[in-house]
């Protein structure tokens, strides 16, 4: 609940292993039944140049991230 509490969409079924981040939540969407193991880490910002870009993370329905991605 707390993902959602910060703006990230959340399905179904996720799962989340220990450690996991997410720089940006209010970027990020997990599908449904999507599984981040142990450690991973999404990051929906930049900067190069020094400009800041943002972007969408999106991790699909059943998809699975697995330790330190």
């Amino acid at each position: 609940w707390w993902l959602r509490a910060l703006g990230a969409r959340v399905g179904e079924g996720v799962r989340l292993g220990q450690g996991v981040k997410l720089t940006d939540p209010d970027l990020v969407t997990l599908g449904d039944g999507a599984a981040l193991s142990q450690a991973v880490r999404l990051v929906g910002s930049v900067v190069r140049g020094g400009q800041l870009t943002r972007g969408p993370v999106e991790v699909g329905p059943e998809c699975r991230l697995h330790t330190h991605a």
